[in-house]
């Protein structure tokens, strides 16, 4: 940009943006879907770590960042202990 011999340093100005109105649009949050991996189910519900305990949630119950426990043994039940194996 070159520049204007009319602009000179310390020169300041006072400038106004006129707008139409705009109306405000409700935001709605898109409902997100996760359908747990077959074997991680056990009957209608499936297990999720919360700590360092095996807590029973239908899958509808689901929210980013559970910690879904997968290939749950057969005799899992709420507040088992359990530990997230980190050689995999």
């Amino acid at each position: 940009m070159d520049p204007d011999e009319r602009l000179k340093p310390e020169m300041n100005a006072n400038v106004a943006f006129y707008a139409r109105p705009v109306e405000a649009r409700p935001v709605t949050a898109r409902k997100q879907s996760f359908t747990p991996p077959a074997n991680a189910v056990r009957g209608n519900a499936v297990f999720i770590v919360v700590e360092g305990k095996a807590v029973r949630r239908a899958p509808s119950e689901l929210v980013g960042g559970d910690e879904l426990i997968v290939n749950p043994t057969p005799d899992i039940r709420d507040e088992t202990r359990v530990r997230i194996r980190t050689d995999r």
